[in-house]
């Protein structure tokens, strides 16, 4: 019989997974083994929903020192967003607190102890994600990721999680906050940078660290366990209309003040700062000199200033010739006054 194509698409809508319904989306995110390998444990982490055809399509598996396995099934069906898987060796289901793995290696040791051993998630096109931790310990207790050494917490894909203790008992369990037998610190985590290392030994004089003080800058550990404040951080935003100060919480403060200031403009008077900002006063006033020939006038660089100014016509000299003549005017007017005088007393 022939096939048309509405035939081929609904064989394939009733035959292949939906669109985004894959294996490819899954990262390897935390790497667990004991001393002598016995209990080991890889978790896988998708933030994609859909992820869980590691068998149906192509042939999917996890490579490592000479070992692999393939995927034997897929997981539950509809799987969401944001879930995790967890395949491990036989020995890990039988710890207290050990979560259902969803795969079984068939034996222990399937990856090597040691650091740097490269683990590889593959399909049959090649490497899908791979890792080298660089340090793989071996306490029992921790496990790698991708970030750091942390505790343990292996989680499956149901979001079944627990932590398990490997260490074959009696020994140090590093982030309890209990110092016990081979560790120099223990400050309940298993955080780098807090001068107690990842593994509960201290963090050598001079690395850097954080004593929690916002007002202080390069901090460092003293080799004994403790962070020694450094130098005080510095606040000053070069703003004369705030008051700057250190907040052991928050860092550098910077409150707008009012101040008396500088506008730079010398003609205002009385200037304060408003907003982060000097605002100007008053207009300065000049004083009057008392002189009617001069002008008092302000300048904004220099202030007050007082300047000449016209104040009526000046009356010229008069020459020798014409100071004779008046005094000869003069002279006849004196004259003529006493005759007049002498003509009336006669």
């Amino acid at each position: 019989f022939s096939w048309n194509l509405t035939s081929l698409l609904l064989v394939f809508a009733l035959t292949a997974p939906s669109a985004w319904a894959d294996f490819h989306k899954w990262e390897i995110a935390e790497v667990f083994t004991n001393a002598d390998g016995s209990v080991q444990f890889i978790e896988f982490f998708t933030p994609d929903p859909d992820q869980e055809f590691l068998a149906s399509f192509e042939t999917v598996s996890i490579s490592t020192n000479g070992n692999s396995w393939v995927f034997p099934t897929d997981l539950a069906s509809s799987l969401p967003a944001n879930r995790r898987m967890l395949i491990a060796t036989p020995a890990f289901a039988a710890l207290p607190g050990a979560p259902t793995p969803d795969y079984t290696f068939p034996a222990a040791n399937f990856f090597s102890t040691a650091s740097g051993v490269l683990i590889e998630y593959l399909d049959e096109g090649g490497v899908i994600d791979e890792v080298t931790p660089g340090t793989m310990p071996t306490d029992g207790i921790l496990s790698w990721n991708r970030n750091a050494l942390v505790l343990n917490s292996p989680t499956n894909s149901a979001q079944g999680t627990g932590s398990v203790d490997a260490s074959g008992g009696g020994g140090a369990v590093c982030g309890n906050s209990v110092v016990e037998a081979g560790e120099g610190c223990d400050d309940g985590n298993t955080d780098a940078g807090d001068c107690c290392s990842a593994t509960c030994s201290f963090e050598t004089v001079g690395s850097s660290c954080d004593d929690g003080n916002a007002c202080t800058v390069v901090d460092t550990c003293d080799g004994a366990g403790a962070c020694q404040a450094g130098s005080p951080l510095a606040c000053d935003d070069a703003n004369l209309c705030t008051s700057d100060s250190c907040d052991t919480v928050s860092g550098c403060m910077f409150v707008n003040n009012t101040d008396p200031c500088s506008d730079g403009d010398a003609c205002s008077d009385g200037d304060t700062c408003s907003g982060g900002s000097c605002a100007g006063g008053t207009p300065l006033v000049c004083e009057d000199d008392g002189n009617p020939c001069t002008a008092e006038l302000c300048d904004a660089v220099e202030g007050c200033t007082t300047s000449a100014v016209f104040c009526g016509e000046p009356v010229p000299a008069a020459s020798g010739g014409v100071r004779i003549l008046l005094g000869l005017f003069v002279l006849l007017i004196g004259s003529a006054a006493l005759v007049a005088r002498s003509r009336k007393v006669l």
